[in-house]
C-alpha cells in the first residue's frame, strides 16, 4: 500500500529512532539528499529500533489479521505513535512482522523522496528447500 507521511510524522519518526539531527534531510537546505549514505544509516537505525517480531499475533486479546494493519497511519501508530510504551495489544512503538516492517519502512523512504517498489521473496536453504513467502 503506497502511503506518504507528513513532515510532522517524519520528524516524529526521526525522533523515535534517535536519528542524529545533523543527518536529518531538510528539503531545500542543501542537507543530505535521499541517497545511498542516508539509506544505509536509516536502515541501521530502523533495524535497531523496530525489531522483527510477532507478539501481537499471540498476545492480542482480539487477534487482528496482518492485512488489516498495513494501512499507512495504522502502521505509523504501531511503530511510532505511542512511543516506546511496549504495549502488547498490537500498538505502540514496537516492531512488527515482515510485511508490517517492510511496508512501514517503504512508506518512510517514499516520504523522504526515495523511489520504492515492493516485491515478494523466498529464501533457498540448500538446493531444493525453500522457505515460505
Amino acid at each position: 500500500m503506497r502511503h506518504v507521511y507528513s513532515a510532522a510524522q517524519i520528524e516524529q519518526y526521526f525522533s523515535h529512532i534517535h536519528f542524529p539531527s545533523h543527518l536529518v534531510p531538510t528539503p531545500g537546505t542543501g542537507s543530505p539528499s535521499p541517497g545511498l549514505d542516508l539509506l544505509t544509516r536509516l536502515q541501521q537505525y530502523q533495524l535497531a529500533t523496530a525489531p522483527w517480531e510477532n507478539f501481537s499475533k499471540f498476545y492480542n486479546p482480539i487477534p487482528t489479521p496482518v492485512a488489516s494493519l498495513l494501512g499507512g497511519d495504522e502502521l505509523f501508530d504501531k511503530f511510532v505513535g505511542h512511543g516506546a510504551s511496549g504495549r502488547l495489544d498490537g500498538r505502540g512503538g514496537r516492531g512488527g512482522e515482515c510485511f508490517e516492517n517492510n511496508t512501514f519502512f517503504g512508506n518512510i523512504l517514499r516520504s523522504l523522496g526515495y523511489e520504492v517498489y515492493s516485491g515478494a521473496a523466498r529464501v533457498c536453504k540448500g538446493r531444493v528447500r525453500w522457505t515460505g513467502w
